[in-house]
């Protein structure tokens, strides 16, 4: 198994973007990193058969609402 790359376009606002994960769409959702490139390498595969992300875009007065979200199959 390999990592996830996830890349997204970005916000014309945006000057940093978070990314969020959860192997439940429905669960809580973690904090994984603040970036400032619309792209993400999710490095720990295999824990879960299926992650659920989603990213914000944020600057330095707010955080956006979800701007994407993701389901990636780890394992097929």
């Amino acid at each position: 198994m390999g990592n996830i790359v996830l890349n997204w376009d970005d916000l014309t606002s945006a000057t940093s973007y978070n990314v969020y994960s959860s192997p439940n769409p429905y669960g809580t959702f973690t904090f994984l990193a603040a970036l400032p490139l619309s792209e993400y390498t999710y490095t720990e595969v295999g824990t879960h058969k299926t992650m659920f992300f989603y990213i914000t875009g944020t600057n330095n007065t707010k955080e956006s609402p979800k701007i994407i979200e993701v389901k990636k199959d780890a394992c097929k």
